[in-house]
């Protein structure tokens, strides 16, 4: 029955993963873009590696991103801005300065107010000079600084529309509004130093701007400047030569196959089987899909069988290529911007090194098919997830992740650069704007600390920042296995230090065996004297009861421990510890003692023996071994090195021959480098002190 339920439980697994890759195969076939891809791979300054290339039908070459840039910057930066000249400001502003002053121009001449200061102030001499100022300083023009104007030196030039006629002026031949007030002082202390200071502020008063913005027009102008710039230049003819083998691909060969491209992309969109399009895609994804699994199958195969972790990975996959498609879909975006490196980091936080890179490869491979240059893009992004990996090795603070963005930006600008370099042969051509979205990739980078906690709620995984927040011993619950059980949590302390130790050595998470360990006999909190690391001397309950009472209380301490670690929500990377840790050994001193005082009874070996399962992993297997050795070294009378020795070869030996690491990816050599480690570490502790004079 058993073995019809594995079986069951087996083909389930297997349709699932299966649907889960067939999903992801049909995800990306959609999301690319369903047209032909060019054929040809081809570099600036590399030989040509196909035979002789002539073009199949006329084409026109097409102008490099980097060529209209300029062309469009020329427009921008020689564009003058159209303004016009109201003189109705002239005149309004003489109007008021003869109101102002008190006095109005008759044919009679002078009409005198009744304002003392008025009187004094407004004469025939004061009224001419200030008119002719007014005159003056309008025949220059006044301008206000607005956006358009902001920071421009006095060489930028306008253009001045006055009906049909345009004229194009320096700014200097203006005078600024804010320096208006300085400019009539300046010509008032030189040409008329006598008159009143009230005066030449009336005059100032009455100063308005009196040349304007034309938005519309300029924009217009602008536009169609814009749109008189030609994205071609110059035609291939058909049967033309473009590039012969072995030649090299140099600025003009290189515009020419990239219009060939362009132009074989639009002219054939129409006129192919999107069918065999859709097949061809989903061929080659599949190959990178199928590279991913057997990768896993090979090597990591406690991934392939969860498929929490499976699905996980694929998952990943096509939420990058989702963001792929998105980018692509706005033309003002480029597909540098999306953040490739927070696969290896996200990755990484949940499991090892390896499967971070090989994830990280995948999906660039897979996205690589989509874009043009993909040997460039692959080249930067696996350069780039490269150092992202090397950036976060042991990440455990959020400062870290932004020391992995600077060296992600770095390694995007010197890759890139590079393959500027050695494509233009000068720096002078190197486009700048890519580096404007290695910089927006890596800052997005940053997100990889919320996202970690969103996969953790989502798919059940435990990160490194989890476990080390689990790994304080000022956690609530340690806190109260150190106060209800001292001798467990000294005892778990040890089982961590040995654990750590032998993990780092042989290869494994170091991190989640010593929180495992920290956490393994929780049970014991419940019903602590009843464990010898716990008893006071002299103090043993275990003599009031049976062998068989007293065998149950010591297993059972394995199911109490998984249900206090599931009720204080701990995550089940931890319970594997917990339920592991003994394996499916057997309580022998009591079984063994059970056997001695009733010889003639029938021995229920469930009753003398832990539930399981056995370790089932590298970190779950040294923990096993490190549990047991640390625990018997403490019943030692004497601790010396071949006592040590011996007990931690016998305690080893056991396991194996009990085959509790069968269902592991441990090895005998693995199993060998944890024992000497034991051994060395237990020796230390062990180790004979000086007897200090009294």
């Amino acid at each position: 029955m058993d073995r019809i339920k594995e079986s069951v439980r087996s083909a389930n697994s297997v349709a699932f993963k299966s649907f889960v890759f067939i999903l992801t195969v049909m995800l990306v076939v959609w999301m690319f873009p369903n047209s032909r891809k060019f054929k040809y791979e081809y570099q600036k300054n590399k030989p040509w590696q196909y035979e002789d290339l002539k073009a199949p039908f006329s084409f026109p070459i097409f102008k490099s991103t980097l060529e209209l840039d300029n062309e469009f910057e020329g427009v921008r930066k020689g564009f003058k801005p159209f303004f016009t000249i109201s003189r109705g400001v002239h005149d309004k502003a003489k109007t008021r300065f003869k109101k102002e002053l008190g006095a109005e121009q008759a044919d009679s001449g002078m009409v005198m107010r009744r304002s003392k200061e008025k009187l004094v102030l407004n004469t025939a001499e004061n009224l001419s000079i200030g008119l002719r100022l007014i005159d003056e300083i309008y025949r220059y023009g006044i301008y206000a600084e607005n956006d358009i104007l902001r920071g421009k030196r006095g060489n930028f030039e306008i253009t001045i529309v006055e009906g049909k006629y345009a004229d194009e002026r320096p700014l200097a031949s203006f005078i600024k509004m804010e320096a208006v007030k300085d400019s009539l002082n300046a010509w008032v202390l030189r040409r008329h130093p006598d008159m009143p200071q009230e005066v030449v502020g009336i005059i100032a008063k009455q100063l308005e701007p009196d040349i304007f913005y034309e938005s519309d027009l300029s924009q217009d102008y602008k536009a169609d400047l814009e749109d008189d710039i030609s994205i071609t230049q110059g035609l291939v003819s058909k049967d033309e030569v473009i590039v012969r083998r072995g030649n090299i691909v140099n600025n003009e060969v290189f515009q020419k196959l990239e219009s060939l491209r362009l132009e074989t992309e639009k002219q054939y969109g129409d006129n192919y089987n999107s069918w065999a399009v859709s097949i061809g895609q989903a061929v080659v994804i599949s190959m990178a899909l199928i590279l991913l699994v057997l990768f896993l199958w090979l090597f990591r195969k406690e991934m392939v069988r969860d498929n929490a972790r499976f699905s996980f990975l694929f998952f990943i996959i096509v939420l990058m290529v989702f963001t792929c498609w998105l980018v692509l879909q706005f033309d003002e975006l480029n597909i540098y911007l999306v953040p490739f490196c927070i696969v290896t980091i996200i990755i990484r936080a949940f499991f090892d090194t390896r499967v971070a890179l090989y994830t990280h490869l995948i999906t660039v491979l897979v996205v690589g098919f989509i874009i043009p240059n993909s040997f460039e893009f692959v080249f930067l992004q696996l350069a780039a997830g490269i150092i992202a990996l090397f950036s976060i090795v042991g990440l455990k603070k959020r400062g870290q992740l932004i020391i992995a963005a600077a060296m992600i930006f770095g390694m995007y600008a010197l890759g890139y650069t590079g393959i500027e370099i050695l494509h233009e042969g000068s720096f002078d051509n190197i486009y700048l704007k890519p580096y404007v979205w290695f910089a927006g990739s890596s800052l997005l980078v940053l997100f990889a600390y919320p996202s970690i906690f969103i996969f953790e709620k989502l798919f059940g995984f435990t990160s490194d920042v989890r476990l080390l927040e689990l790994a304080d011993t000022n956690s609530p619950l340690l806190k109260e296995l150190a106060l209800k059980a001292p001798g467990t949590f000294q005892h778990s302390l040890q089982v961590a230090n040995l654990a750590e130790a032998a993990v780092d050595k042989i290869g494994g998470n170091s991190m989640l065996v010593r929180t495992g360990a920290l956490y393994h006999d929780i049970g014991k909190m419940e019903m602590p004297l009843y464990f010898i690391e716990n008893q006071v001397e002299g103090v043993n309950p275990h003599d009031s009861i049976e062998f068989d009472q007293s065998a149950h209380i010591i297993v059972n301490h394995v199911a109490r421990g998984v249900e206090i670690a599931s009720r204080n929500r701990l995550p089940q990377q931890i319970i594997d510890f917990i339920e592991t840790h003994h394996g499916t050994t057997r309580v022998q001193y009591f079984y063994n003692s059970y056997i001695k005082k009733f010889p003639d009874r029938a021995v229920d070996l469930e009753l003398f023996s832990y539930p399981g399962p056995k370790p089932f992993s590298k970190e779950t297997a040294v923990l096993m071994m490190a549990d047991s050795v640390e625990a018997a070294s403490r019943s030692l009378k004497s601790k010396d090195p071949e006592s040590l020795n011996n007990l931690v070869d016998s305690i080893i030996h056991r396991m194996i021959e009990d085959e509790q690491f069968n269902e592991s990816d441990i090895t005998l050599k693995d199993i060998d480098t944890a024992r000497k480690i034991f051994k060395k570490m237990l020796g230390n502790m062990y180790h004979a002190r000086i007897e200090y004079p009294k």
